[in-house]
């Protein structure tokens, strides 16, 4: 009985010890796995605040990429990298547009080329400066598409200061100045207003200077027309130099400047016994009726041949009717047998049209003088000198009692 309480004592006594060893190995493994946990939450908190740091002093700079091997050298990628403005001028210089095969595609590339520059903004500002400054061209013919046939629109500085495609580089550097404003932009067009010889940049100029400071430069664009008007520079001979002239007087009508009147009216005959169209334009602007007594006495200049004249004819076809200094020189011109017979077709069947502001829109005054050119054709018709003039009388009495009818109908009542 001793012996087997013994046993079982020494039983219990084992268990107990086994119990308290085991307890410690699970505590100690517990206390080396937090340990860890701590180690490696310290070492993500220290990563992660090297990683924000590095992210900071990251941000804003130029990013580098290496390509991978077996590349031997680095390529260096510029981030949100702008249009090159030097780049695209270089370009511009090189490229040319003219009829034929690829006409199209140059055209699109002048363009393209053109709105880098506009991206560009101020940046391009010191490029085409520079550019200006040399005085070189680059003109584009776009007097046919691609295939030979068709036109290109092309581009009036009279009715606008902007171009599908510009007649020259020079003018679509100076819309690009205008599309990118500002003084710099601004300068840049004044200073090449004072250098220019040509009309039609003269013109172009003057308009997108008043579009950007109205009357700021007016004296000087006007100032800068009578010099060449007064004493032009050799005249060229392609497409933006053919109506130098013209564009020189439409920059006085432009500016309303009516200064220009006797140097003009000398100029009215050139050299070759022709009359200056645009400049009888002009005094017709600038003086009105008042062109009819300048009209008469240069029909009269020695110079001239009779088929030169037509033009002479045509001021006093504005005012038949209105001024009655008008019908002599309208009768002479055309009962001349010399003057060519389209001339005098054309003067007669014009009784319908010129002097009238506004076909589509009647006003009283425009009924009045219907009935003034009935009458004359009346009174003249019968006396016709030829068949080409009865024909043509009775063309235009045809029209005007049409366009009589138009201005005395009431509009119909709307629905």
């Amino acid at each position: 009985m001793k012996t087997l309480l013994a046993i079982l004592l020494s039983l219990g006594l084992g268990a107990v010890i086994t119990g308290v060893v085991v307890s410690r190995q699970q505590a100690a493994v517990r206390a080396a796995q937090a340990a860890e946990a701590a180690k490696r939450e310290d070492a993500l908190a220290a990563e992660k605040s090297r990683l924000e740091k590095a992210l900071a002093n990251a941000r804003g700079r130029t990013v580098t990429v290496e390509s991978p091997a077996p590349a031997p050298l680095a390529q260096i990628i510029e981030v949100n990298r702008g249009p090159s403005a030097r780049e695209a001028m270089e370009r511009l210089k090189q490229l040319r547009v003219a009829p034929g095969p690829g006409q199209m595609r140059s055209i699109r590339l002048v363009g393209h080329e053109l709105e880098t520059l506009v991206a560009a903004g101020t940046n391009a500002l010191p490029v085409i400066r520079d550019f200006l400054a040399l005085n070189q061209e680059v003109i584009y013919d776009t007097s046919a598409g691609a295939s030979g046939k068709g036109k290109v629109p092309g581009f009036d500085p009279r009715a606008g200061t902007e171009f599908l495609v510009p007649p020259s580089l020079c003018l679509g550097l100076f819309d690009v100045l205008r599309q990118i404003g500002g003084a710099g932009a601004e300068k840049i067009l004044a200073d090449t207003l004072t250098t220019t010889a040509r009309g039609l940049e003269v013109l172009y100029l003057a308009r997108v200077l008043q579009e950007m400071a109205p009357n700021k430069y007016r004296e000087l664009a006007t100032g800068v027309a009578k010099e060449l008007l007064a004493n032009p520079v050799g005249k060229g001979t392609g497409p933006v130099d053919k109506a130098d002239q013209s564009y020189l007087f439409s920059v006085l009508m432009f500016f309303n400047d009516t200064t220009y009147a006797g140097p003009a009216q000398a100029q009215l005959v050139t050299t070759d016994g022709k009359v200056d169209k645009a400049a009888l334009k002009y005094l017709q602007g600038a003086m009105g009726e008042q062109t009819l007594t300048i009209a008469q006495q240069t029909w009269n200049d020695p110079r001239m041949t009779i088929a030169e004249k037509e033009p002479l004819a045509r001021v006093a076809l504005t005012y038949l009717g209105v001024n009655p200094q008008a019908e002599p020189l309208f009768k002479t011109a055309i009962n001349d047998p010399a003057m060519p017979p389209d001339h005098r077709r054309n003067l007669i069947e014009d009784l319908n049209q010129d002097g009238f502001p506004d076909r589509k829109n009647f006003t009283a005054k425009d009924v009045a003088l219907i009935e003034s050119r009935l009458r004359f054709i009346q009174a003249n018709a019968p006396n016709a000198i030829d068949k080409v003039n009865a024909s043509a009388f009775a063309e235009a009495n045809k029209d005007l009692l049409q366009m009589l009818q138009r201005a005395t109908t009431p509009p119909a009542p709307k629905p």
